[in-house]
């Protein structure tokens, strides 16, 4: 069995061994739809997260969706930026393990 790393981060607490299994799709994810960030970038590896930082600055799409991003995060925090990415991504589901 393996066993699941926890890491809190503003309020949420994330399964980061879930996370490190799916890094990738969600890299991929990300880069295939820059118009929705996706508010998980502080888990990404250094490599992840320089690929991520390049896409962000690289045309108006992603920067917006940055922005947009950092707004909500001032204005509504980021437990409620996490919540309505799960919400819009059961899928990724596990990777929460509590609010809190």
């Amino acid at each position: 069995m393996t066993e699941i790393i926890e890491q809190s981060f503003q309020g949420v607490i994330f399964n980061i061994t879930y996370f490190k299994e799916i890094e990738e799709k969600l890299l991929t994810y990300q880069l295939k739809h820059p118009s929705e960030c996706i508010p998980i970038v502080p888990f990404f590896s250094n490599t992840n997260k320089k690929k991520l930082d390049d896409f962000y600055v690289s045309d108006i799409t992603p920067a917006k969706s940055y922005d947009e991003y950092m707004f909500s995060l001032v204005n509504y925090g980021f437990p409620f930026i996490v919540q309505n990415f799960i919400n819009k991504h059961p899928e990724w589901s596990q990777l929460i393990i509590r609010y809190g």
